[in-house]
């Protein structure tokens, strides 16, 4: 899901939608985009992520969700309704998850 043409065999939004109705509540979410609003901002200020993974993540409230896709974003993590939000980026991270 990309704002930046069909070049990169991206998802429609409807079709993210779709796809994403089978995450389960709590789960960990991997997401090549963020969700709209949250570790998205590119160059330019502006918010690149997608509106079918932020609606995916306030109903389905993941413990945990993974993107990455905007790299001027990258390293940057916030919450989301109640889910913890981290944009890897390009390089990867080395994250610490304490499992109660």
């Amino acid at each position: 899901i990309t704002p930046f043409g069909s070049w990169s065999y991206d998802f429609s939004e409807d079709d993210a939608r779709m796809l994403l109705a089978a995450c389960p509540k709590g789960a960990i979410l991997v997401s090549h985009s963020p969700p709209q609003g949250a570790v998205d901002r590119g160059s330019s200020g502006r918010s690149l992520g997608s509106v079918a993974v932020r609606e995916t993540v306030l109903t389905k409230k993941p413990a945990l969700v993974v993107c990455g896709h905007i790299h001027q974003s990258a390293g940057q993590s916030t919450t989301l309704g109640e889910s913890v939000v981290i944009n890897a980026g390009p390089g990867g991270i080395l994250w610490d998850l304490l499992m109660e």
